[in-house]
């Protein structure tokens, strides 16, 4: 009895929630640009803008909140030409990023299909996120990986340890949606990553002894580690710092949003 008056009340809630709340599924594509804080931008520079793009499959919980896992591709980078108290240093970066995410939604209004419901509403999300990155800098037609050649010291005898290209991040931002029809919603939104890690941009610890890392890893090492040089300045003295350890790294995705929603069975009443 009991199971059978269970089995009526589940079939009861799938019904009004098929009738009342359709579209429990979204699907959608995320067009936009990327960008950083960090020891090679002090601030955000809109000129070190690059293209972002993703994909996500989202699940609404209700008309208040909802979840989403994606998958998003973005480039940062990054030069101290863009900072005139840091363009003796002369460093710089590019870095292509791939992230996976779970994040959460909740809307500032009561948002679906419905006769009763907005048909916009901002809304805040948050989440975590894994990704992986890897800094280079372009020479002519060459990609240099500097995490390679340890430019502050990680391949010599007693150096730091090599810093890990697969890395943590919580995810915190804000957007606006819109319901242009029962299947179609357009978006706006910027999420910040903080990470869990200061090398983003290569940049971090101290100067290494210049004579040092050319003995033990090569010339090029050297010169792209104190990429002052190429200026016509002598290398800074090892134990100068080169970044700030205590600051993390932060890159920013941020673009507009289409999703198709994908309608239940069930009657749906008109917008």
């Amino acid at each position: 009895m009991f199971l059978g008056l269970g089995i009526l009340d589940l079939v009861a809630q799938n019904y009004l929630y098929e009738r009342y709340f359709p579209g429990r599924y979204q699907i959608g594509i995320e067009v936009g640009g990327a960008n950083y804080h960090g020891d090679l931008a002090a601030e955000i520079v809109p000129s070190e803008t690059n293209l972002m793009v993703g994909l996500f499959g989202k699940r609404n919980n209700s008309k208040n909140y909802s979840m989403s896992l994606g998958i998003t591709y973005g480039r940062i980078s990054g030069t101290d030409k863009n900072f005139e108290n840091y363009h003796w240093r002369n460093l710089e970066f590019y870095s292509d990023i791939y992230e996976l995410s779970w994040q959460h939604e909740v809307n500032f209004r009561t948002y679906g299909v419905n006769v009763h419901d907005h048909r916009g509403t901002p809304y805040l999300f948050t989440g975590v996120s894994v990704f992986m990155f890897n800094p280079k800098v372009k020479i002519g037609s060459s990609e240099i990986e500097l995490r390679k050649l340890g430019t502050e010291g990680q391949n010599m005898t007693d150096g730091p340890k090599k810093y890990k290209l697969i890395q943590p991040a919580f995810i915190m931002g804000m957007g606006y949606k819109y319901n242009l029809t029962q299947k179609l919603e357009i978006g706006l939104r910027v999420g910040f990553r903080k990470t869990w890690t200061d090398y983003l941009d290569d940049v971090s610890q101290q100067y290494p002894d210049y004579s040092a890392l050319e003995v033990q890893n090569g010339l090029a090492t050297a010169n792209f580690s104190h990429r002052e040089v190429e200026l016509g300045f002598s290398p800074v003295r090892d134990g100068t710092m080169r970044g700030d350890p205590s600051l993390k790294d932060w890159y920013v995705f941020g673009g507009v949003t289409l999703a198709f929603r994908i309608m239940g069975n069930g009657p749906c009443p008109a917008m």
